[in-house]
C-alpha cells in the first residue's frame, strides 16, 4: 500500500473526529458507547474498503468474538467528541504474550454506526482485524450484560465529575441521611428480652425442622447458641464419641514430662488395645481417603506409616537399629 494513500485515510479519519487525533485523546471506561452485533457485521464484511471501495468482506474479523470470550481484550474506554465516540481497545497478542498489547481505535456516532478504525498492528491499515473486531464485541458484551442485568449502568464508574470545591455542600449522601428539608427522628428497639424471645422461637423452630430431618441454612447461625446444635455439628460431635477408642489426638498430654521408655510404653500399650472392629476401621478409611485434605486425617490417621511416608520411617528404623546394636 502507498504510503501516501495510507496517510491520506488518517487524515480523513481525523476529520471525522472534528480535528482531534483519535490515538492521542485521554478516554474513560465510562463513556463507552454501546453496539450491536450487526453493526459490527455492517462495518467488518458489508461496508466498502476505504482503499478499494469492494467491501471488505472481512469474515475473519467476525471471529475476533472468540478474542473477547477468550479474554484477550484488557480494557476497552472511550471519549465523546460532540456526536462522535473514540474507543480505545488494549487487546493482548495471543500468540505473544511477552509483548506489548496492541491499541486499536475506533470511531462510533452516535446513532451506532461504526464509521472507522485503526490498529497498530501489521494489518491494522485495513481497518478490519482481529483485535478491532474484538474491541466492537467488547462493546457488544457490556451492552449484553446490561440487558441481562448481569451488570448495571451503575457498575461502571460514575459518569459525573465531582462538584467545584465552592460548593460546600455534600451532593453524594446516601438516601437514608437526606431530610429532605425535614428533621429526621429514627427510634430503634434494644430490648434484649424481646431479642431473647425471638432467639427462642427461632431455637425451637430450627430443632423441630432438624427433628423432621430438615437442615436449613439459618441452623448454622444459632449453632452453639444454648441448647441447640445445628446437623452438622451434632453428626460429628456422635461421630467423635463414637470412634474416641481411635482417636490418637487423646494420647497427647501437653503436661507429660515421662522419660522416653516410658512414652514408648504407653504408645504400643495404645496400639495393643487399640480396638480393630471391621465396622469401625471401614468408617474410618471412608472419612480419611481424602487424606490431609479431611477434617478427620489428624484425627484418626495423622502419624501412620502409609505408602507416602514408608521409606523414611523404614530409613529412621535401620539407623536406629544399628545405634542400639553398638549399645
Amino acid at each position: 500500500m502507498d504510503c501516501e494513500v495510507a496517510a491520506q485515510r488518517y487524515r480523513e479519519k481525523v476529520a471525522m473526529c472534528y480535528g482531534v487525533n483519535p490515538s492521542a485523546l485521554q478516554t474513560k471506561p465510562q463513556e463507552v458507547p454501546l453496539t450491536v452485533t450487526f453493526a459490527i457485521y455492517q462495518f467488518l464484511v458489508v461496508d466498502p474498503n476505504p482503499f478499494t471501495g469492494a467491501p471488505k468482506n472481512c469474515a475473519k474479523g467476525m471471529d475476533a468474538i472468540f478474542y473477547y470470550k477468550n479474554g484477550w481484550v484488557k480494557s476497552v474506554s472511550g471519549k465523546k467528541i460532540q456526536d462522535i465516540f473514540v474507543v480505545h481497545g488494549i487487546v493482548r497478542h495471543s500468540f505473544a504474550l511477552n509483548e506489548k498489547p496492541l491499541t486499536p481505535w475506533i470511531l462510533i456516532n452516535k446513532s451506532g454506526k461504526i464509521l472507522a478504525a485503526h490498529c497498530n498492528c501489521a494489518i491494522g491499515l485495513l481497518e478490519a482485524c482481529s483485535h478491532v473486531g474484538a474491541t466492537l464485541f467488547a462493546l457488544e458484551g457490556i451492552r449484553t450484560s446490561i440487558i441481562e442485568k448481569k451488570m448495571s449502568v451503575t457498575d461502571l464508574p460514575a459518569y459525573w465529575k465531582k462538584p467545584p470545591a465552592s460548593i460546600n455542600v455534600n451532593l453524594y449522601k446516601k438516601v437514608r441521611d437526606i431530610d429532605f428539608g425535614r428533621q429526621i427522628q429514627r427510634d430503634y428497639f434494644t430490648s434484649n428480652s424481646s431479642s431473647s424471645n425471638i432467639d427462642n422461637r427461632c431455637r425451637d423452630l430450627l430443632n423441630t425442622l432438624q427433628n423432621d430431618g430438615l437442615n436449613v441454612v439459618a441452623s448454622s447461625l444459632f449453632c452453639g447458641e444454648e441448647n441447640f446444635r445445628c446437623s452438622e455439628c451434632s453428626y460429628e460431635d456422635g461421630l467423635r464419641d463414637e470412634l474416641k477408642d481411635y482417636n490418637y489426638q487423646l494420647l497427647y498430654d501437653p503436661s507429660n514430662i515421662n522419660s522416653i521408655a516410658d512414652l514408648k510404653a504407653r504408645a504400643s500399650e495404645f496400639v495393643r488395645n487399640l480396638p480393630k472392629e471391621p465396622f469401625f476401621l471401614k468408617r474410618i478409611n471412608t472419612l480419611t481417603i481424602d487424606q490431609s485434605n479431611s477434617k478427620w486425617w489428624n484425627i484418626f490417621r495423622s502419624g501412620r506409616i502409609t505408602a507416602s511416608n514408608l521409606k523414611d520411617c523404614k530409613s529412621i528404623f535401620d539407623s536406629s537399629y544399628k545405634v542400639w546394636q553398638k549399645e
